[in-house]
């Protein structure tokens, strides 16, 4: 109870960061998108959906010419950065304002289902079974998060640990373990588990920028926001000056399954 009120008061606040989310959160390449659609199992996909999509930058690389692609999210705030984005590159996406609880979308819709980073705000058996009735047989829900390296976790210390003397840094909030075991008590095939690793590149700026995007900032009192730049900046700098860049490769957890056919004969 206590872990879901935390992730509740964390969740409800990342509007206030749009803005730096929607130009910091750092974007996976284009393989990993191919490789979602590789796993569809649907001979041509028609609609996919994008659930926690934030400010839309997982939902635009799911566009192909001929796929209906729908984001949702209850953030408005980050919903609005998500639309312009969109119109911006000229993309026919569709965003909506909903709770993952609560999707308003019709029995059967969609041949592939994602959620990145964003499925331990909201894993519980009610979103598992409203996933369940809204994605086709044998449709795809693709989960994935990262789970941070350990030199970005030395750093992350070195600074929050000046606002939190017990700051561990570590932010686990879902494990592969309690995301098989809650979709495979539903219509779901048998849910695997994989690993990929990808390496991500920072300048100074979005170093720091990055940090404002995660829940641990949103914590911080308004006094303790204005010590965050130049705590965070001399960090990175020392940083830099001994290894040269910042470079992370945080571990991407996918776990995946597939709506089963049931034979009614």
């Amino acid at each position: 109870m206590k872990k879901q009120k935390r992730i509740n008061k964390t969740g409800n606040r990342f509007g206030e960061q749009a803005e730096n989310y929607n130009k910091y959160r750092s974007e996976y390449p284009q393989e990993f998108y191919d490789f979602i659609f590789n796993l569809s199992k649907t001979k041509k996909v028609t609609n996919v959906l994008d659930m926690g999509c934030g400010t839309g930058k997982s939902t635009e690389k799911l566009f192909y010419p001929g796929i209906k692609v729908v984001g949702c999210d209850h953030d408005s705030r980050m919903l609005n950065y998500a639309r312009k984005n969109t119109r911006h590159h000229n993309l026919p996406i569709v965003y909506k304002k909903c709770e993952a609880e609560n999707l308003p979308f019709k029995e059967n819709s969609f041949d592939i289902i994602t959620i990145g980073n964003a499925f331990h705000w909201f894993a519980n058996k009610k979103v598992a079974k409203n996933i369940e009735r809204i994605l086709k047989p044998n449709g795809l829900l693709f989960i994935y998060w990262k789970q941070i390296d350990s030199e970005d976790i030395k750093l992350r210390r070195k600074i929050f640990r000046q606002f939190n003397s017990e700051y561990s840094g570590r932010g686990k909030l879902i494990t592969s373990r309690e995301c098989s075991e809650l979709l495979n008590n539903y219509e779901f095939q048998k849910t695997r588990h994989l690993i990929k690793k990808y390496k991500f590149n920072y300048n100074l700026e979005s170093a720091v920028g990055r940090l404002k995007t995660i829940g641990s900032y949103f914590n911080l009192t308004p006094k303790q926001k204005l010590e965050f730049n130049n705590i965070a900046k001399k960090v990175f700098e020392n940083y830099i000056s001994q290894r040269g860049k910042i470079t992370f490769s945080p571990t991407t957890h996918i776990c995946y399954t597939y709506k089963r056919i049931i034979n009614l004969k």
